[in-house]
């Protein structure tokens, strides 16, 4: 298995999260399938292998495209791969997107868009590239050039009043107010609900159950021993029923079987 992480290069730095890369055989590993809940980020993924398999909470399935826009979750489900795996996958801040496909984020909540759909995407090109490049770090140089000729300076100024809003929002555990949001961009809560909306893709409340959820895979991936009173406290809950009832609502599953079961870490707050 080969699986990479990449920082962006400075230009890009303020828009990607990061980029990784994974190849692996999975019928040679018997792969279980993979949760996938929300991690505060949009996406976007190239397919240099065989597709994945989606299965969704009512059991439907269906293979992710060839090359996706992922917008940001507010429901789970889980990913099957089913063949020789080979993907690379671009992390964008989570109110970034829109600096490089004029798509309303709104509209790509919880879909994988083809992105042989968005106009001008080159995106058979952009694949074929990626697949007969000589190594991984060519990938990434390749899929940084193509980054870098669609940024567009047109929805900047929102960019940067909600990446305001979101740099306080990590500052914090979570529990504050869609006033107290509104306020840091300076917006009346009416104003600040459509601009954050479009811009990121999630209501203000959703946003922050999302970044909560994150906060506390971040705690575990820091401290695997922490106690579950430790993370109630360290995130802002009530008490632990509430604590456990959302962690179930946007996972499927309780603390201590997730934890057990999947990789507990945080795209959102690990840093390179």
């Amino acid at each position: 298995m080969i699986y990479q992480i990449f920082k962006p290069i400075s230009q890009l730095e303020r828009f990607i999260q990061f980029f990784w890369i994974l190849e692996q055989d999975s019928r040679m590993l018997n792969c279980e399938p993979e949760r996938i809940i929300a991690n505060g980020c949009m996406e976007m993924i190239l397919h240099f292998g065989d597709r994945t398999q989606n299965v969704r909470q009512n059991q439907t399935s269906d293979y992710q495209p060839q090359t996706l826009i992922s917008g940001h979750l507010t429901e789970y489900f889980d990913v099957v791969q089913t063949g020789m795996t080979r993907f690379l996958c671009i992390l964008f801040k989570p109110h970034a997107l829109r600096l490089f496909f004029e798509l309303p984020a709104n509209e790509l909540t919880n879909q994988q868009v083809d992105l042989e759909l968005i106009k001008g995407s080159c995106s058979y090109e952009l694949l074929d590239k990626i697949a007969n490049a000589a190594n991984n770090e060519e990938r990434i140089k390749i899929i940084e050039r193509y980054l870098l000729k669609r940024l567009t300076e047109r929805n900047i100024y929102n960019f940067e009043r909600m990446g305001a809003v979101i740099n306080f929002v990590d500052s914090t555990t979570g529990s504050i107010s869609v006033k107290e949001m509104a306020g840091k961009a300076c917006l009346s809560d009416k104003q600040f609900y459509r601009i954050f909306s479009e811009q990121v893709g999630l209501s203000p409340k959703q946003f922050l159950r999302t970044i909560r959820l994150q906060k506390i895979f971040y705690l575990v991936q820091c401290n695997p021993q922490i106690e579950l009173s430790e993370l109630v406290y360290r995130c802002g809950y009530y008490d632990q029923a509430h604590f456990i009832n959302d962690f179930k609502l946007q996972t499927g599953m309780l603390p201590t079987t997730c934890f057990a079961k999947c990789n507990s870490s945080s795209d959102y707050f690990t840093s390179l």
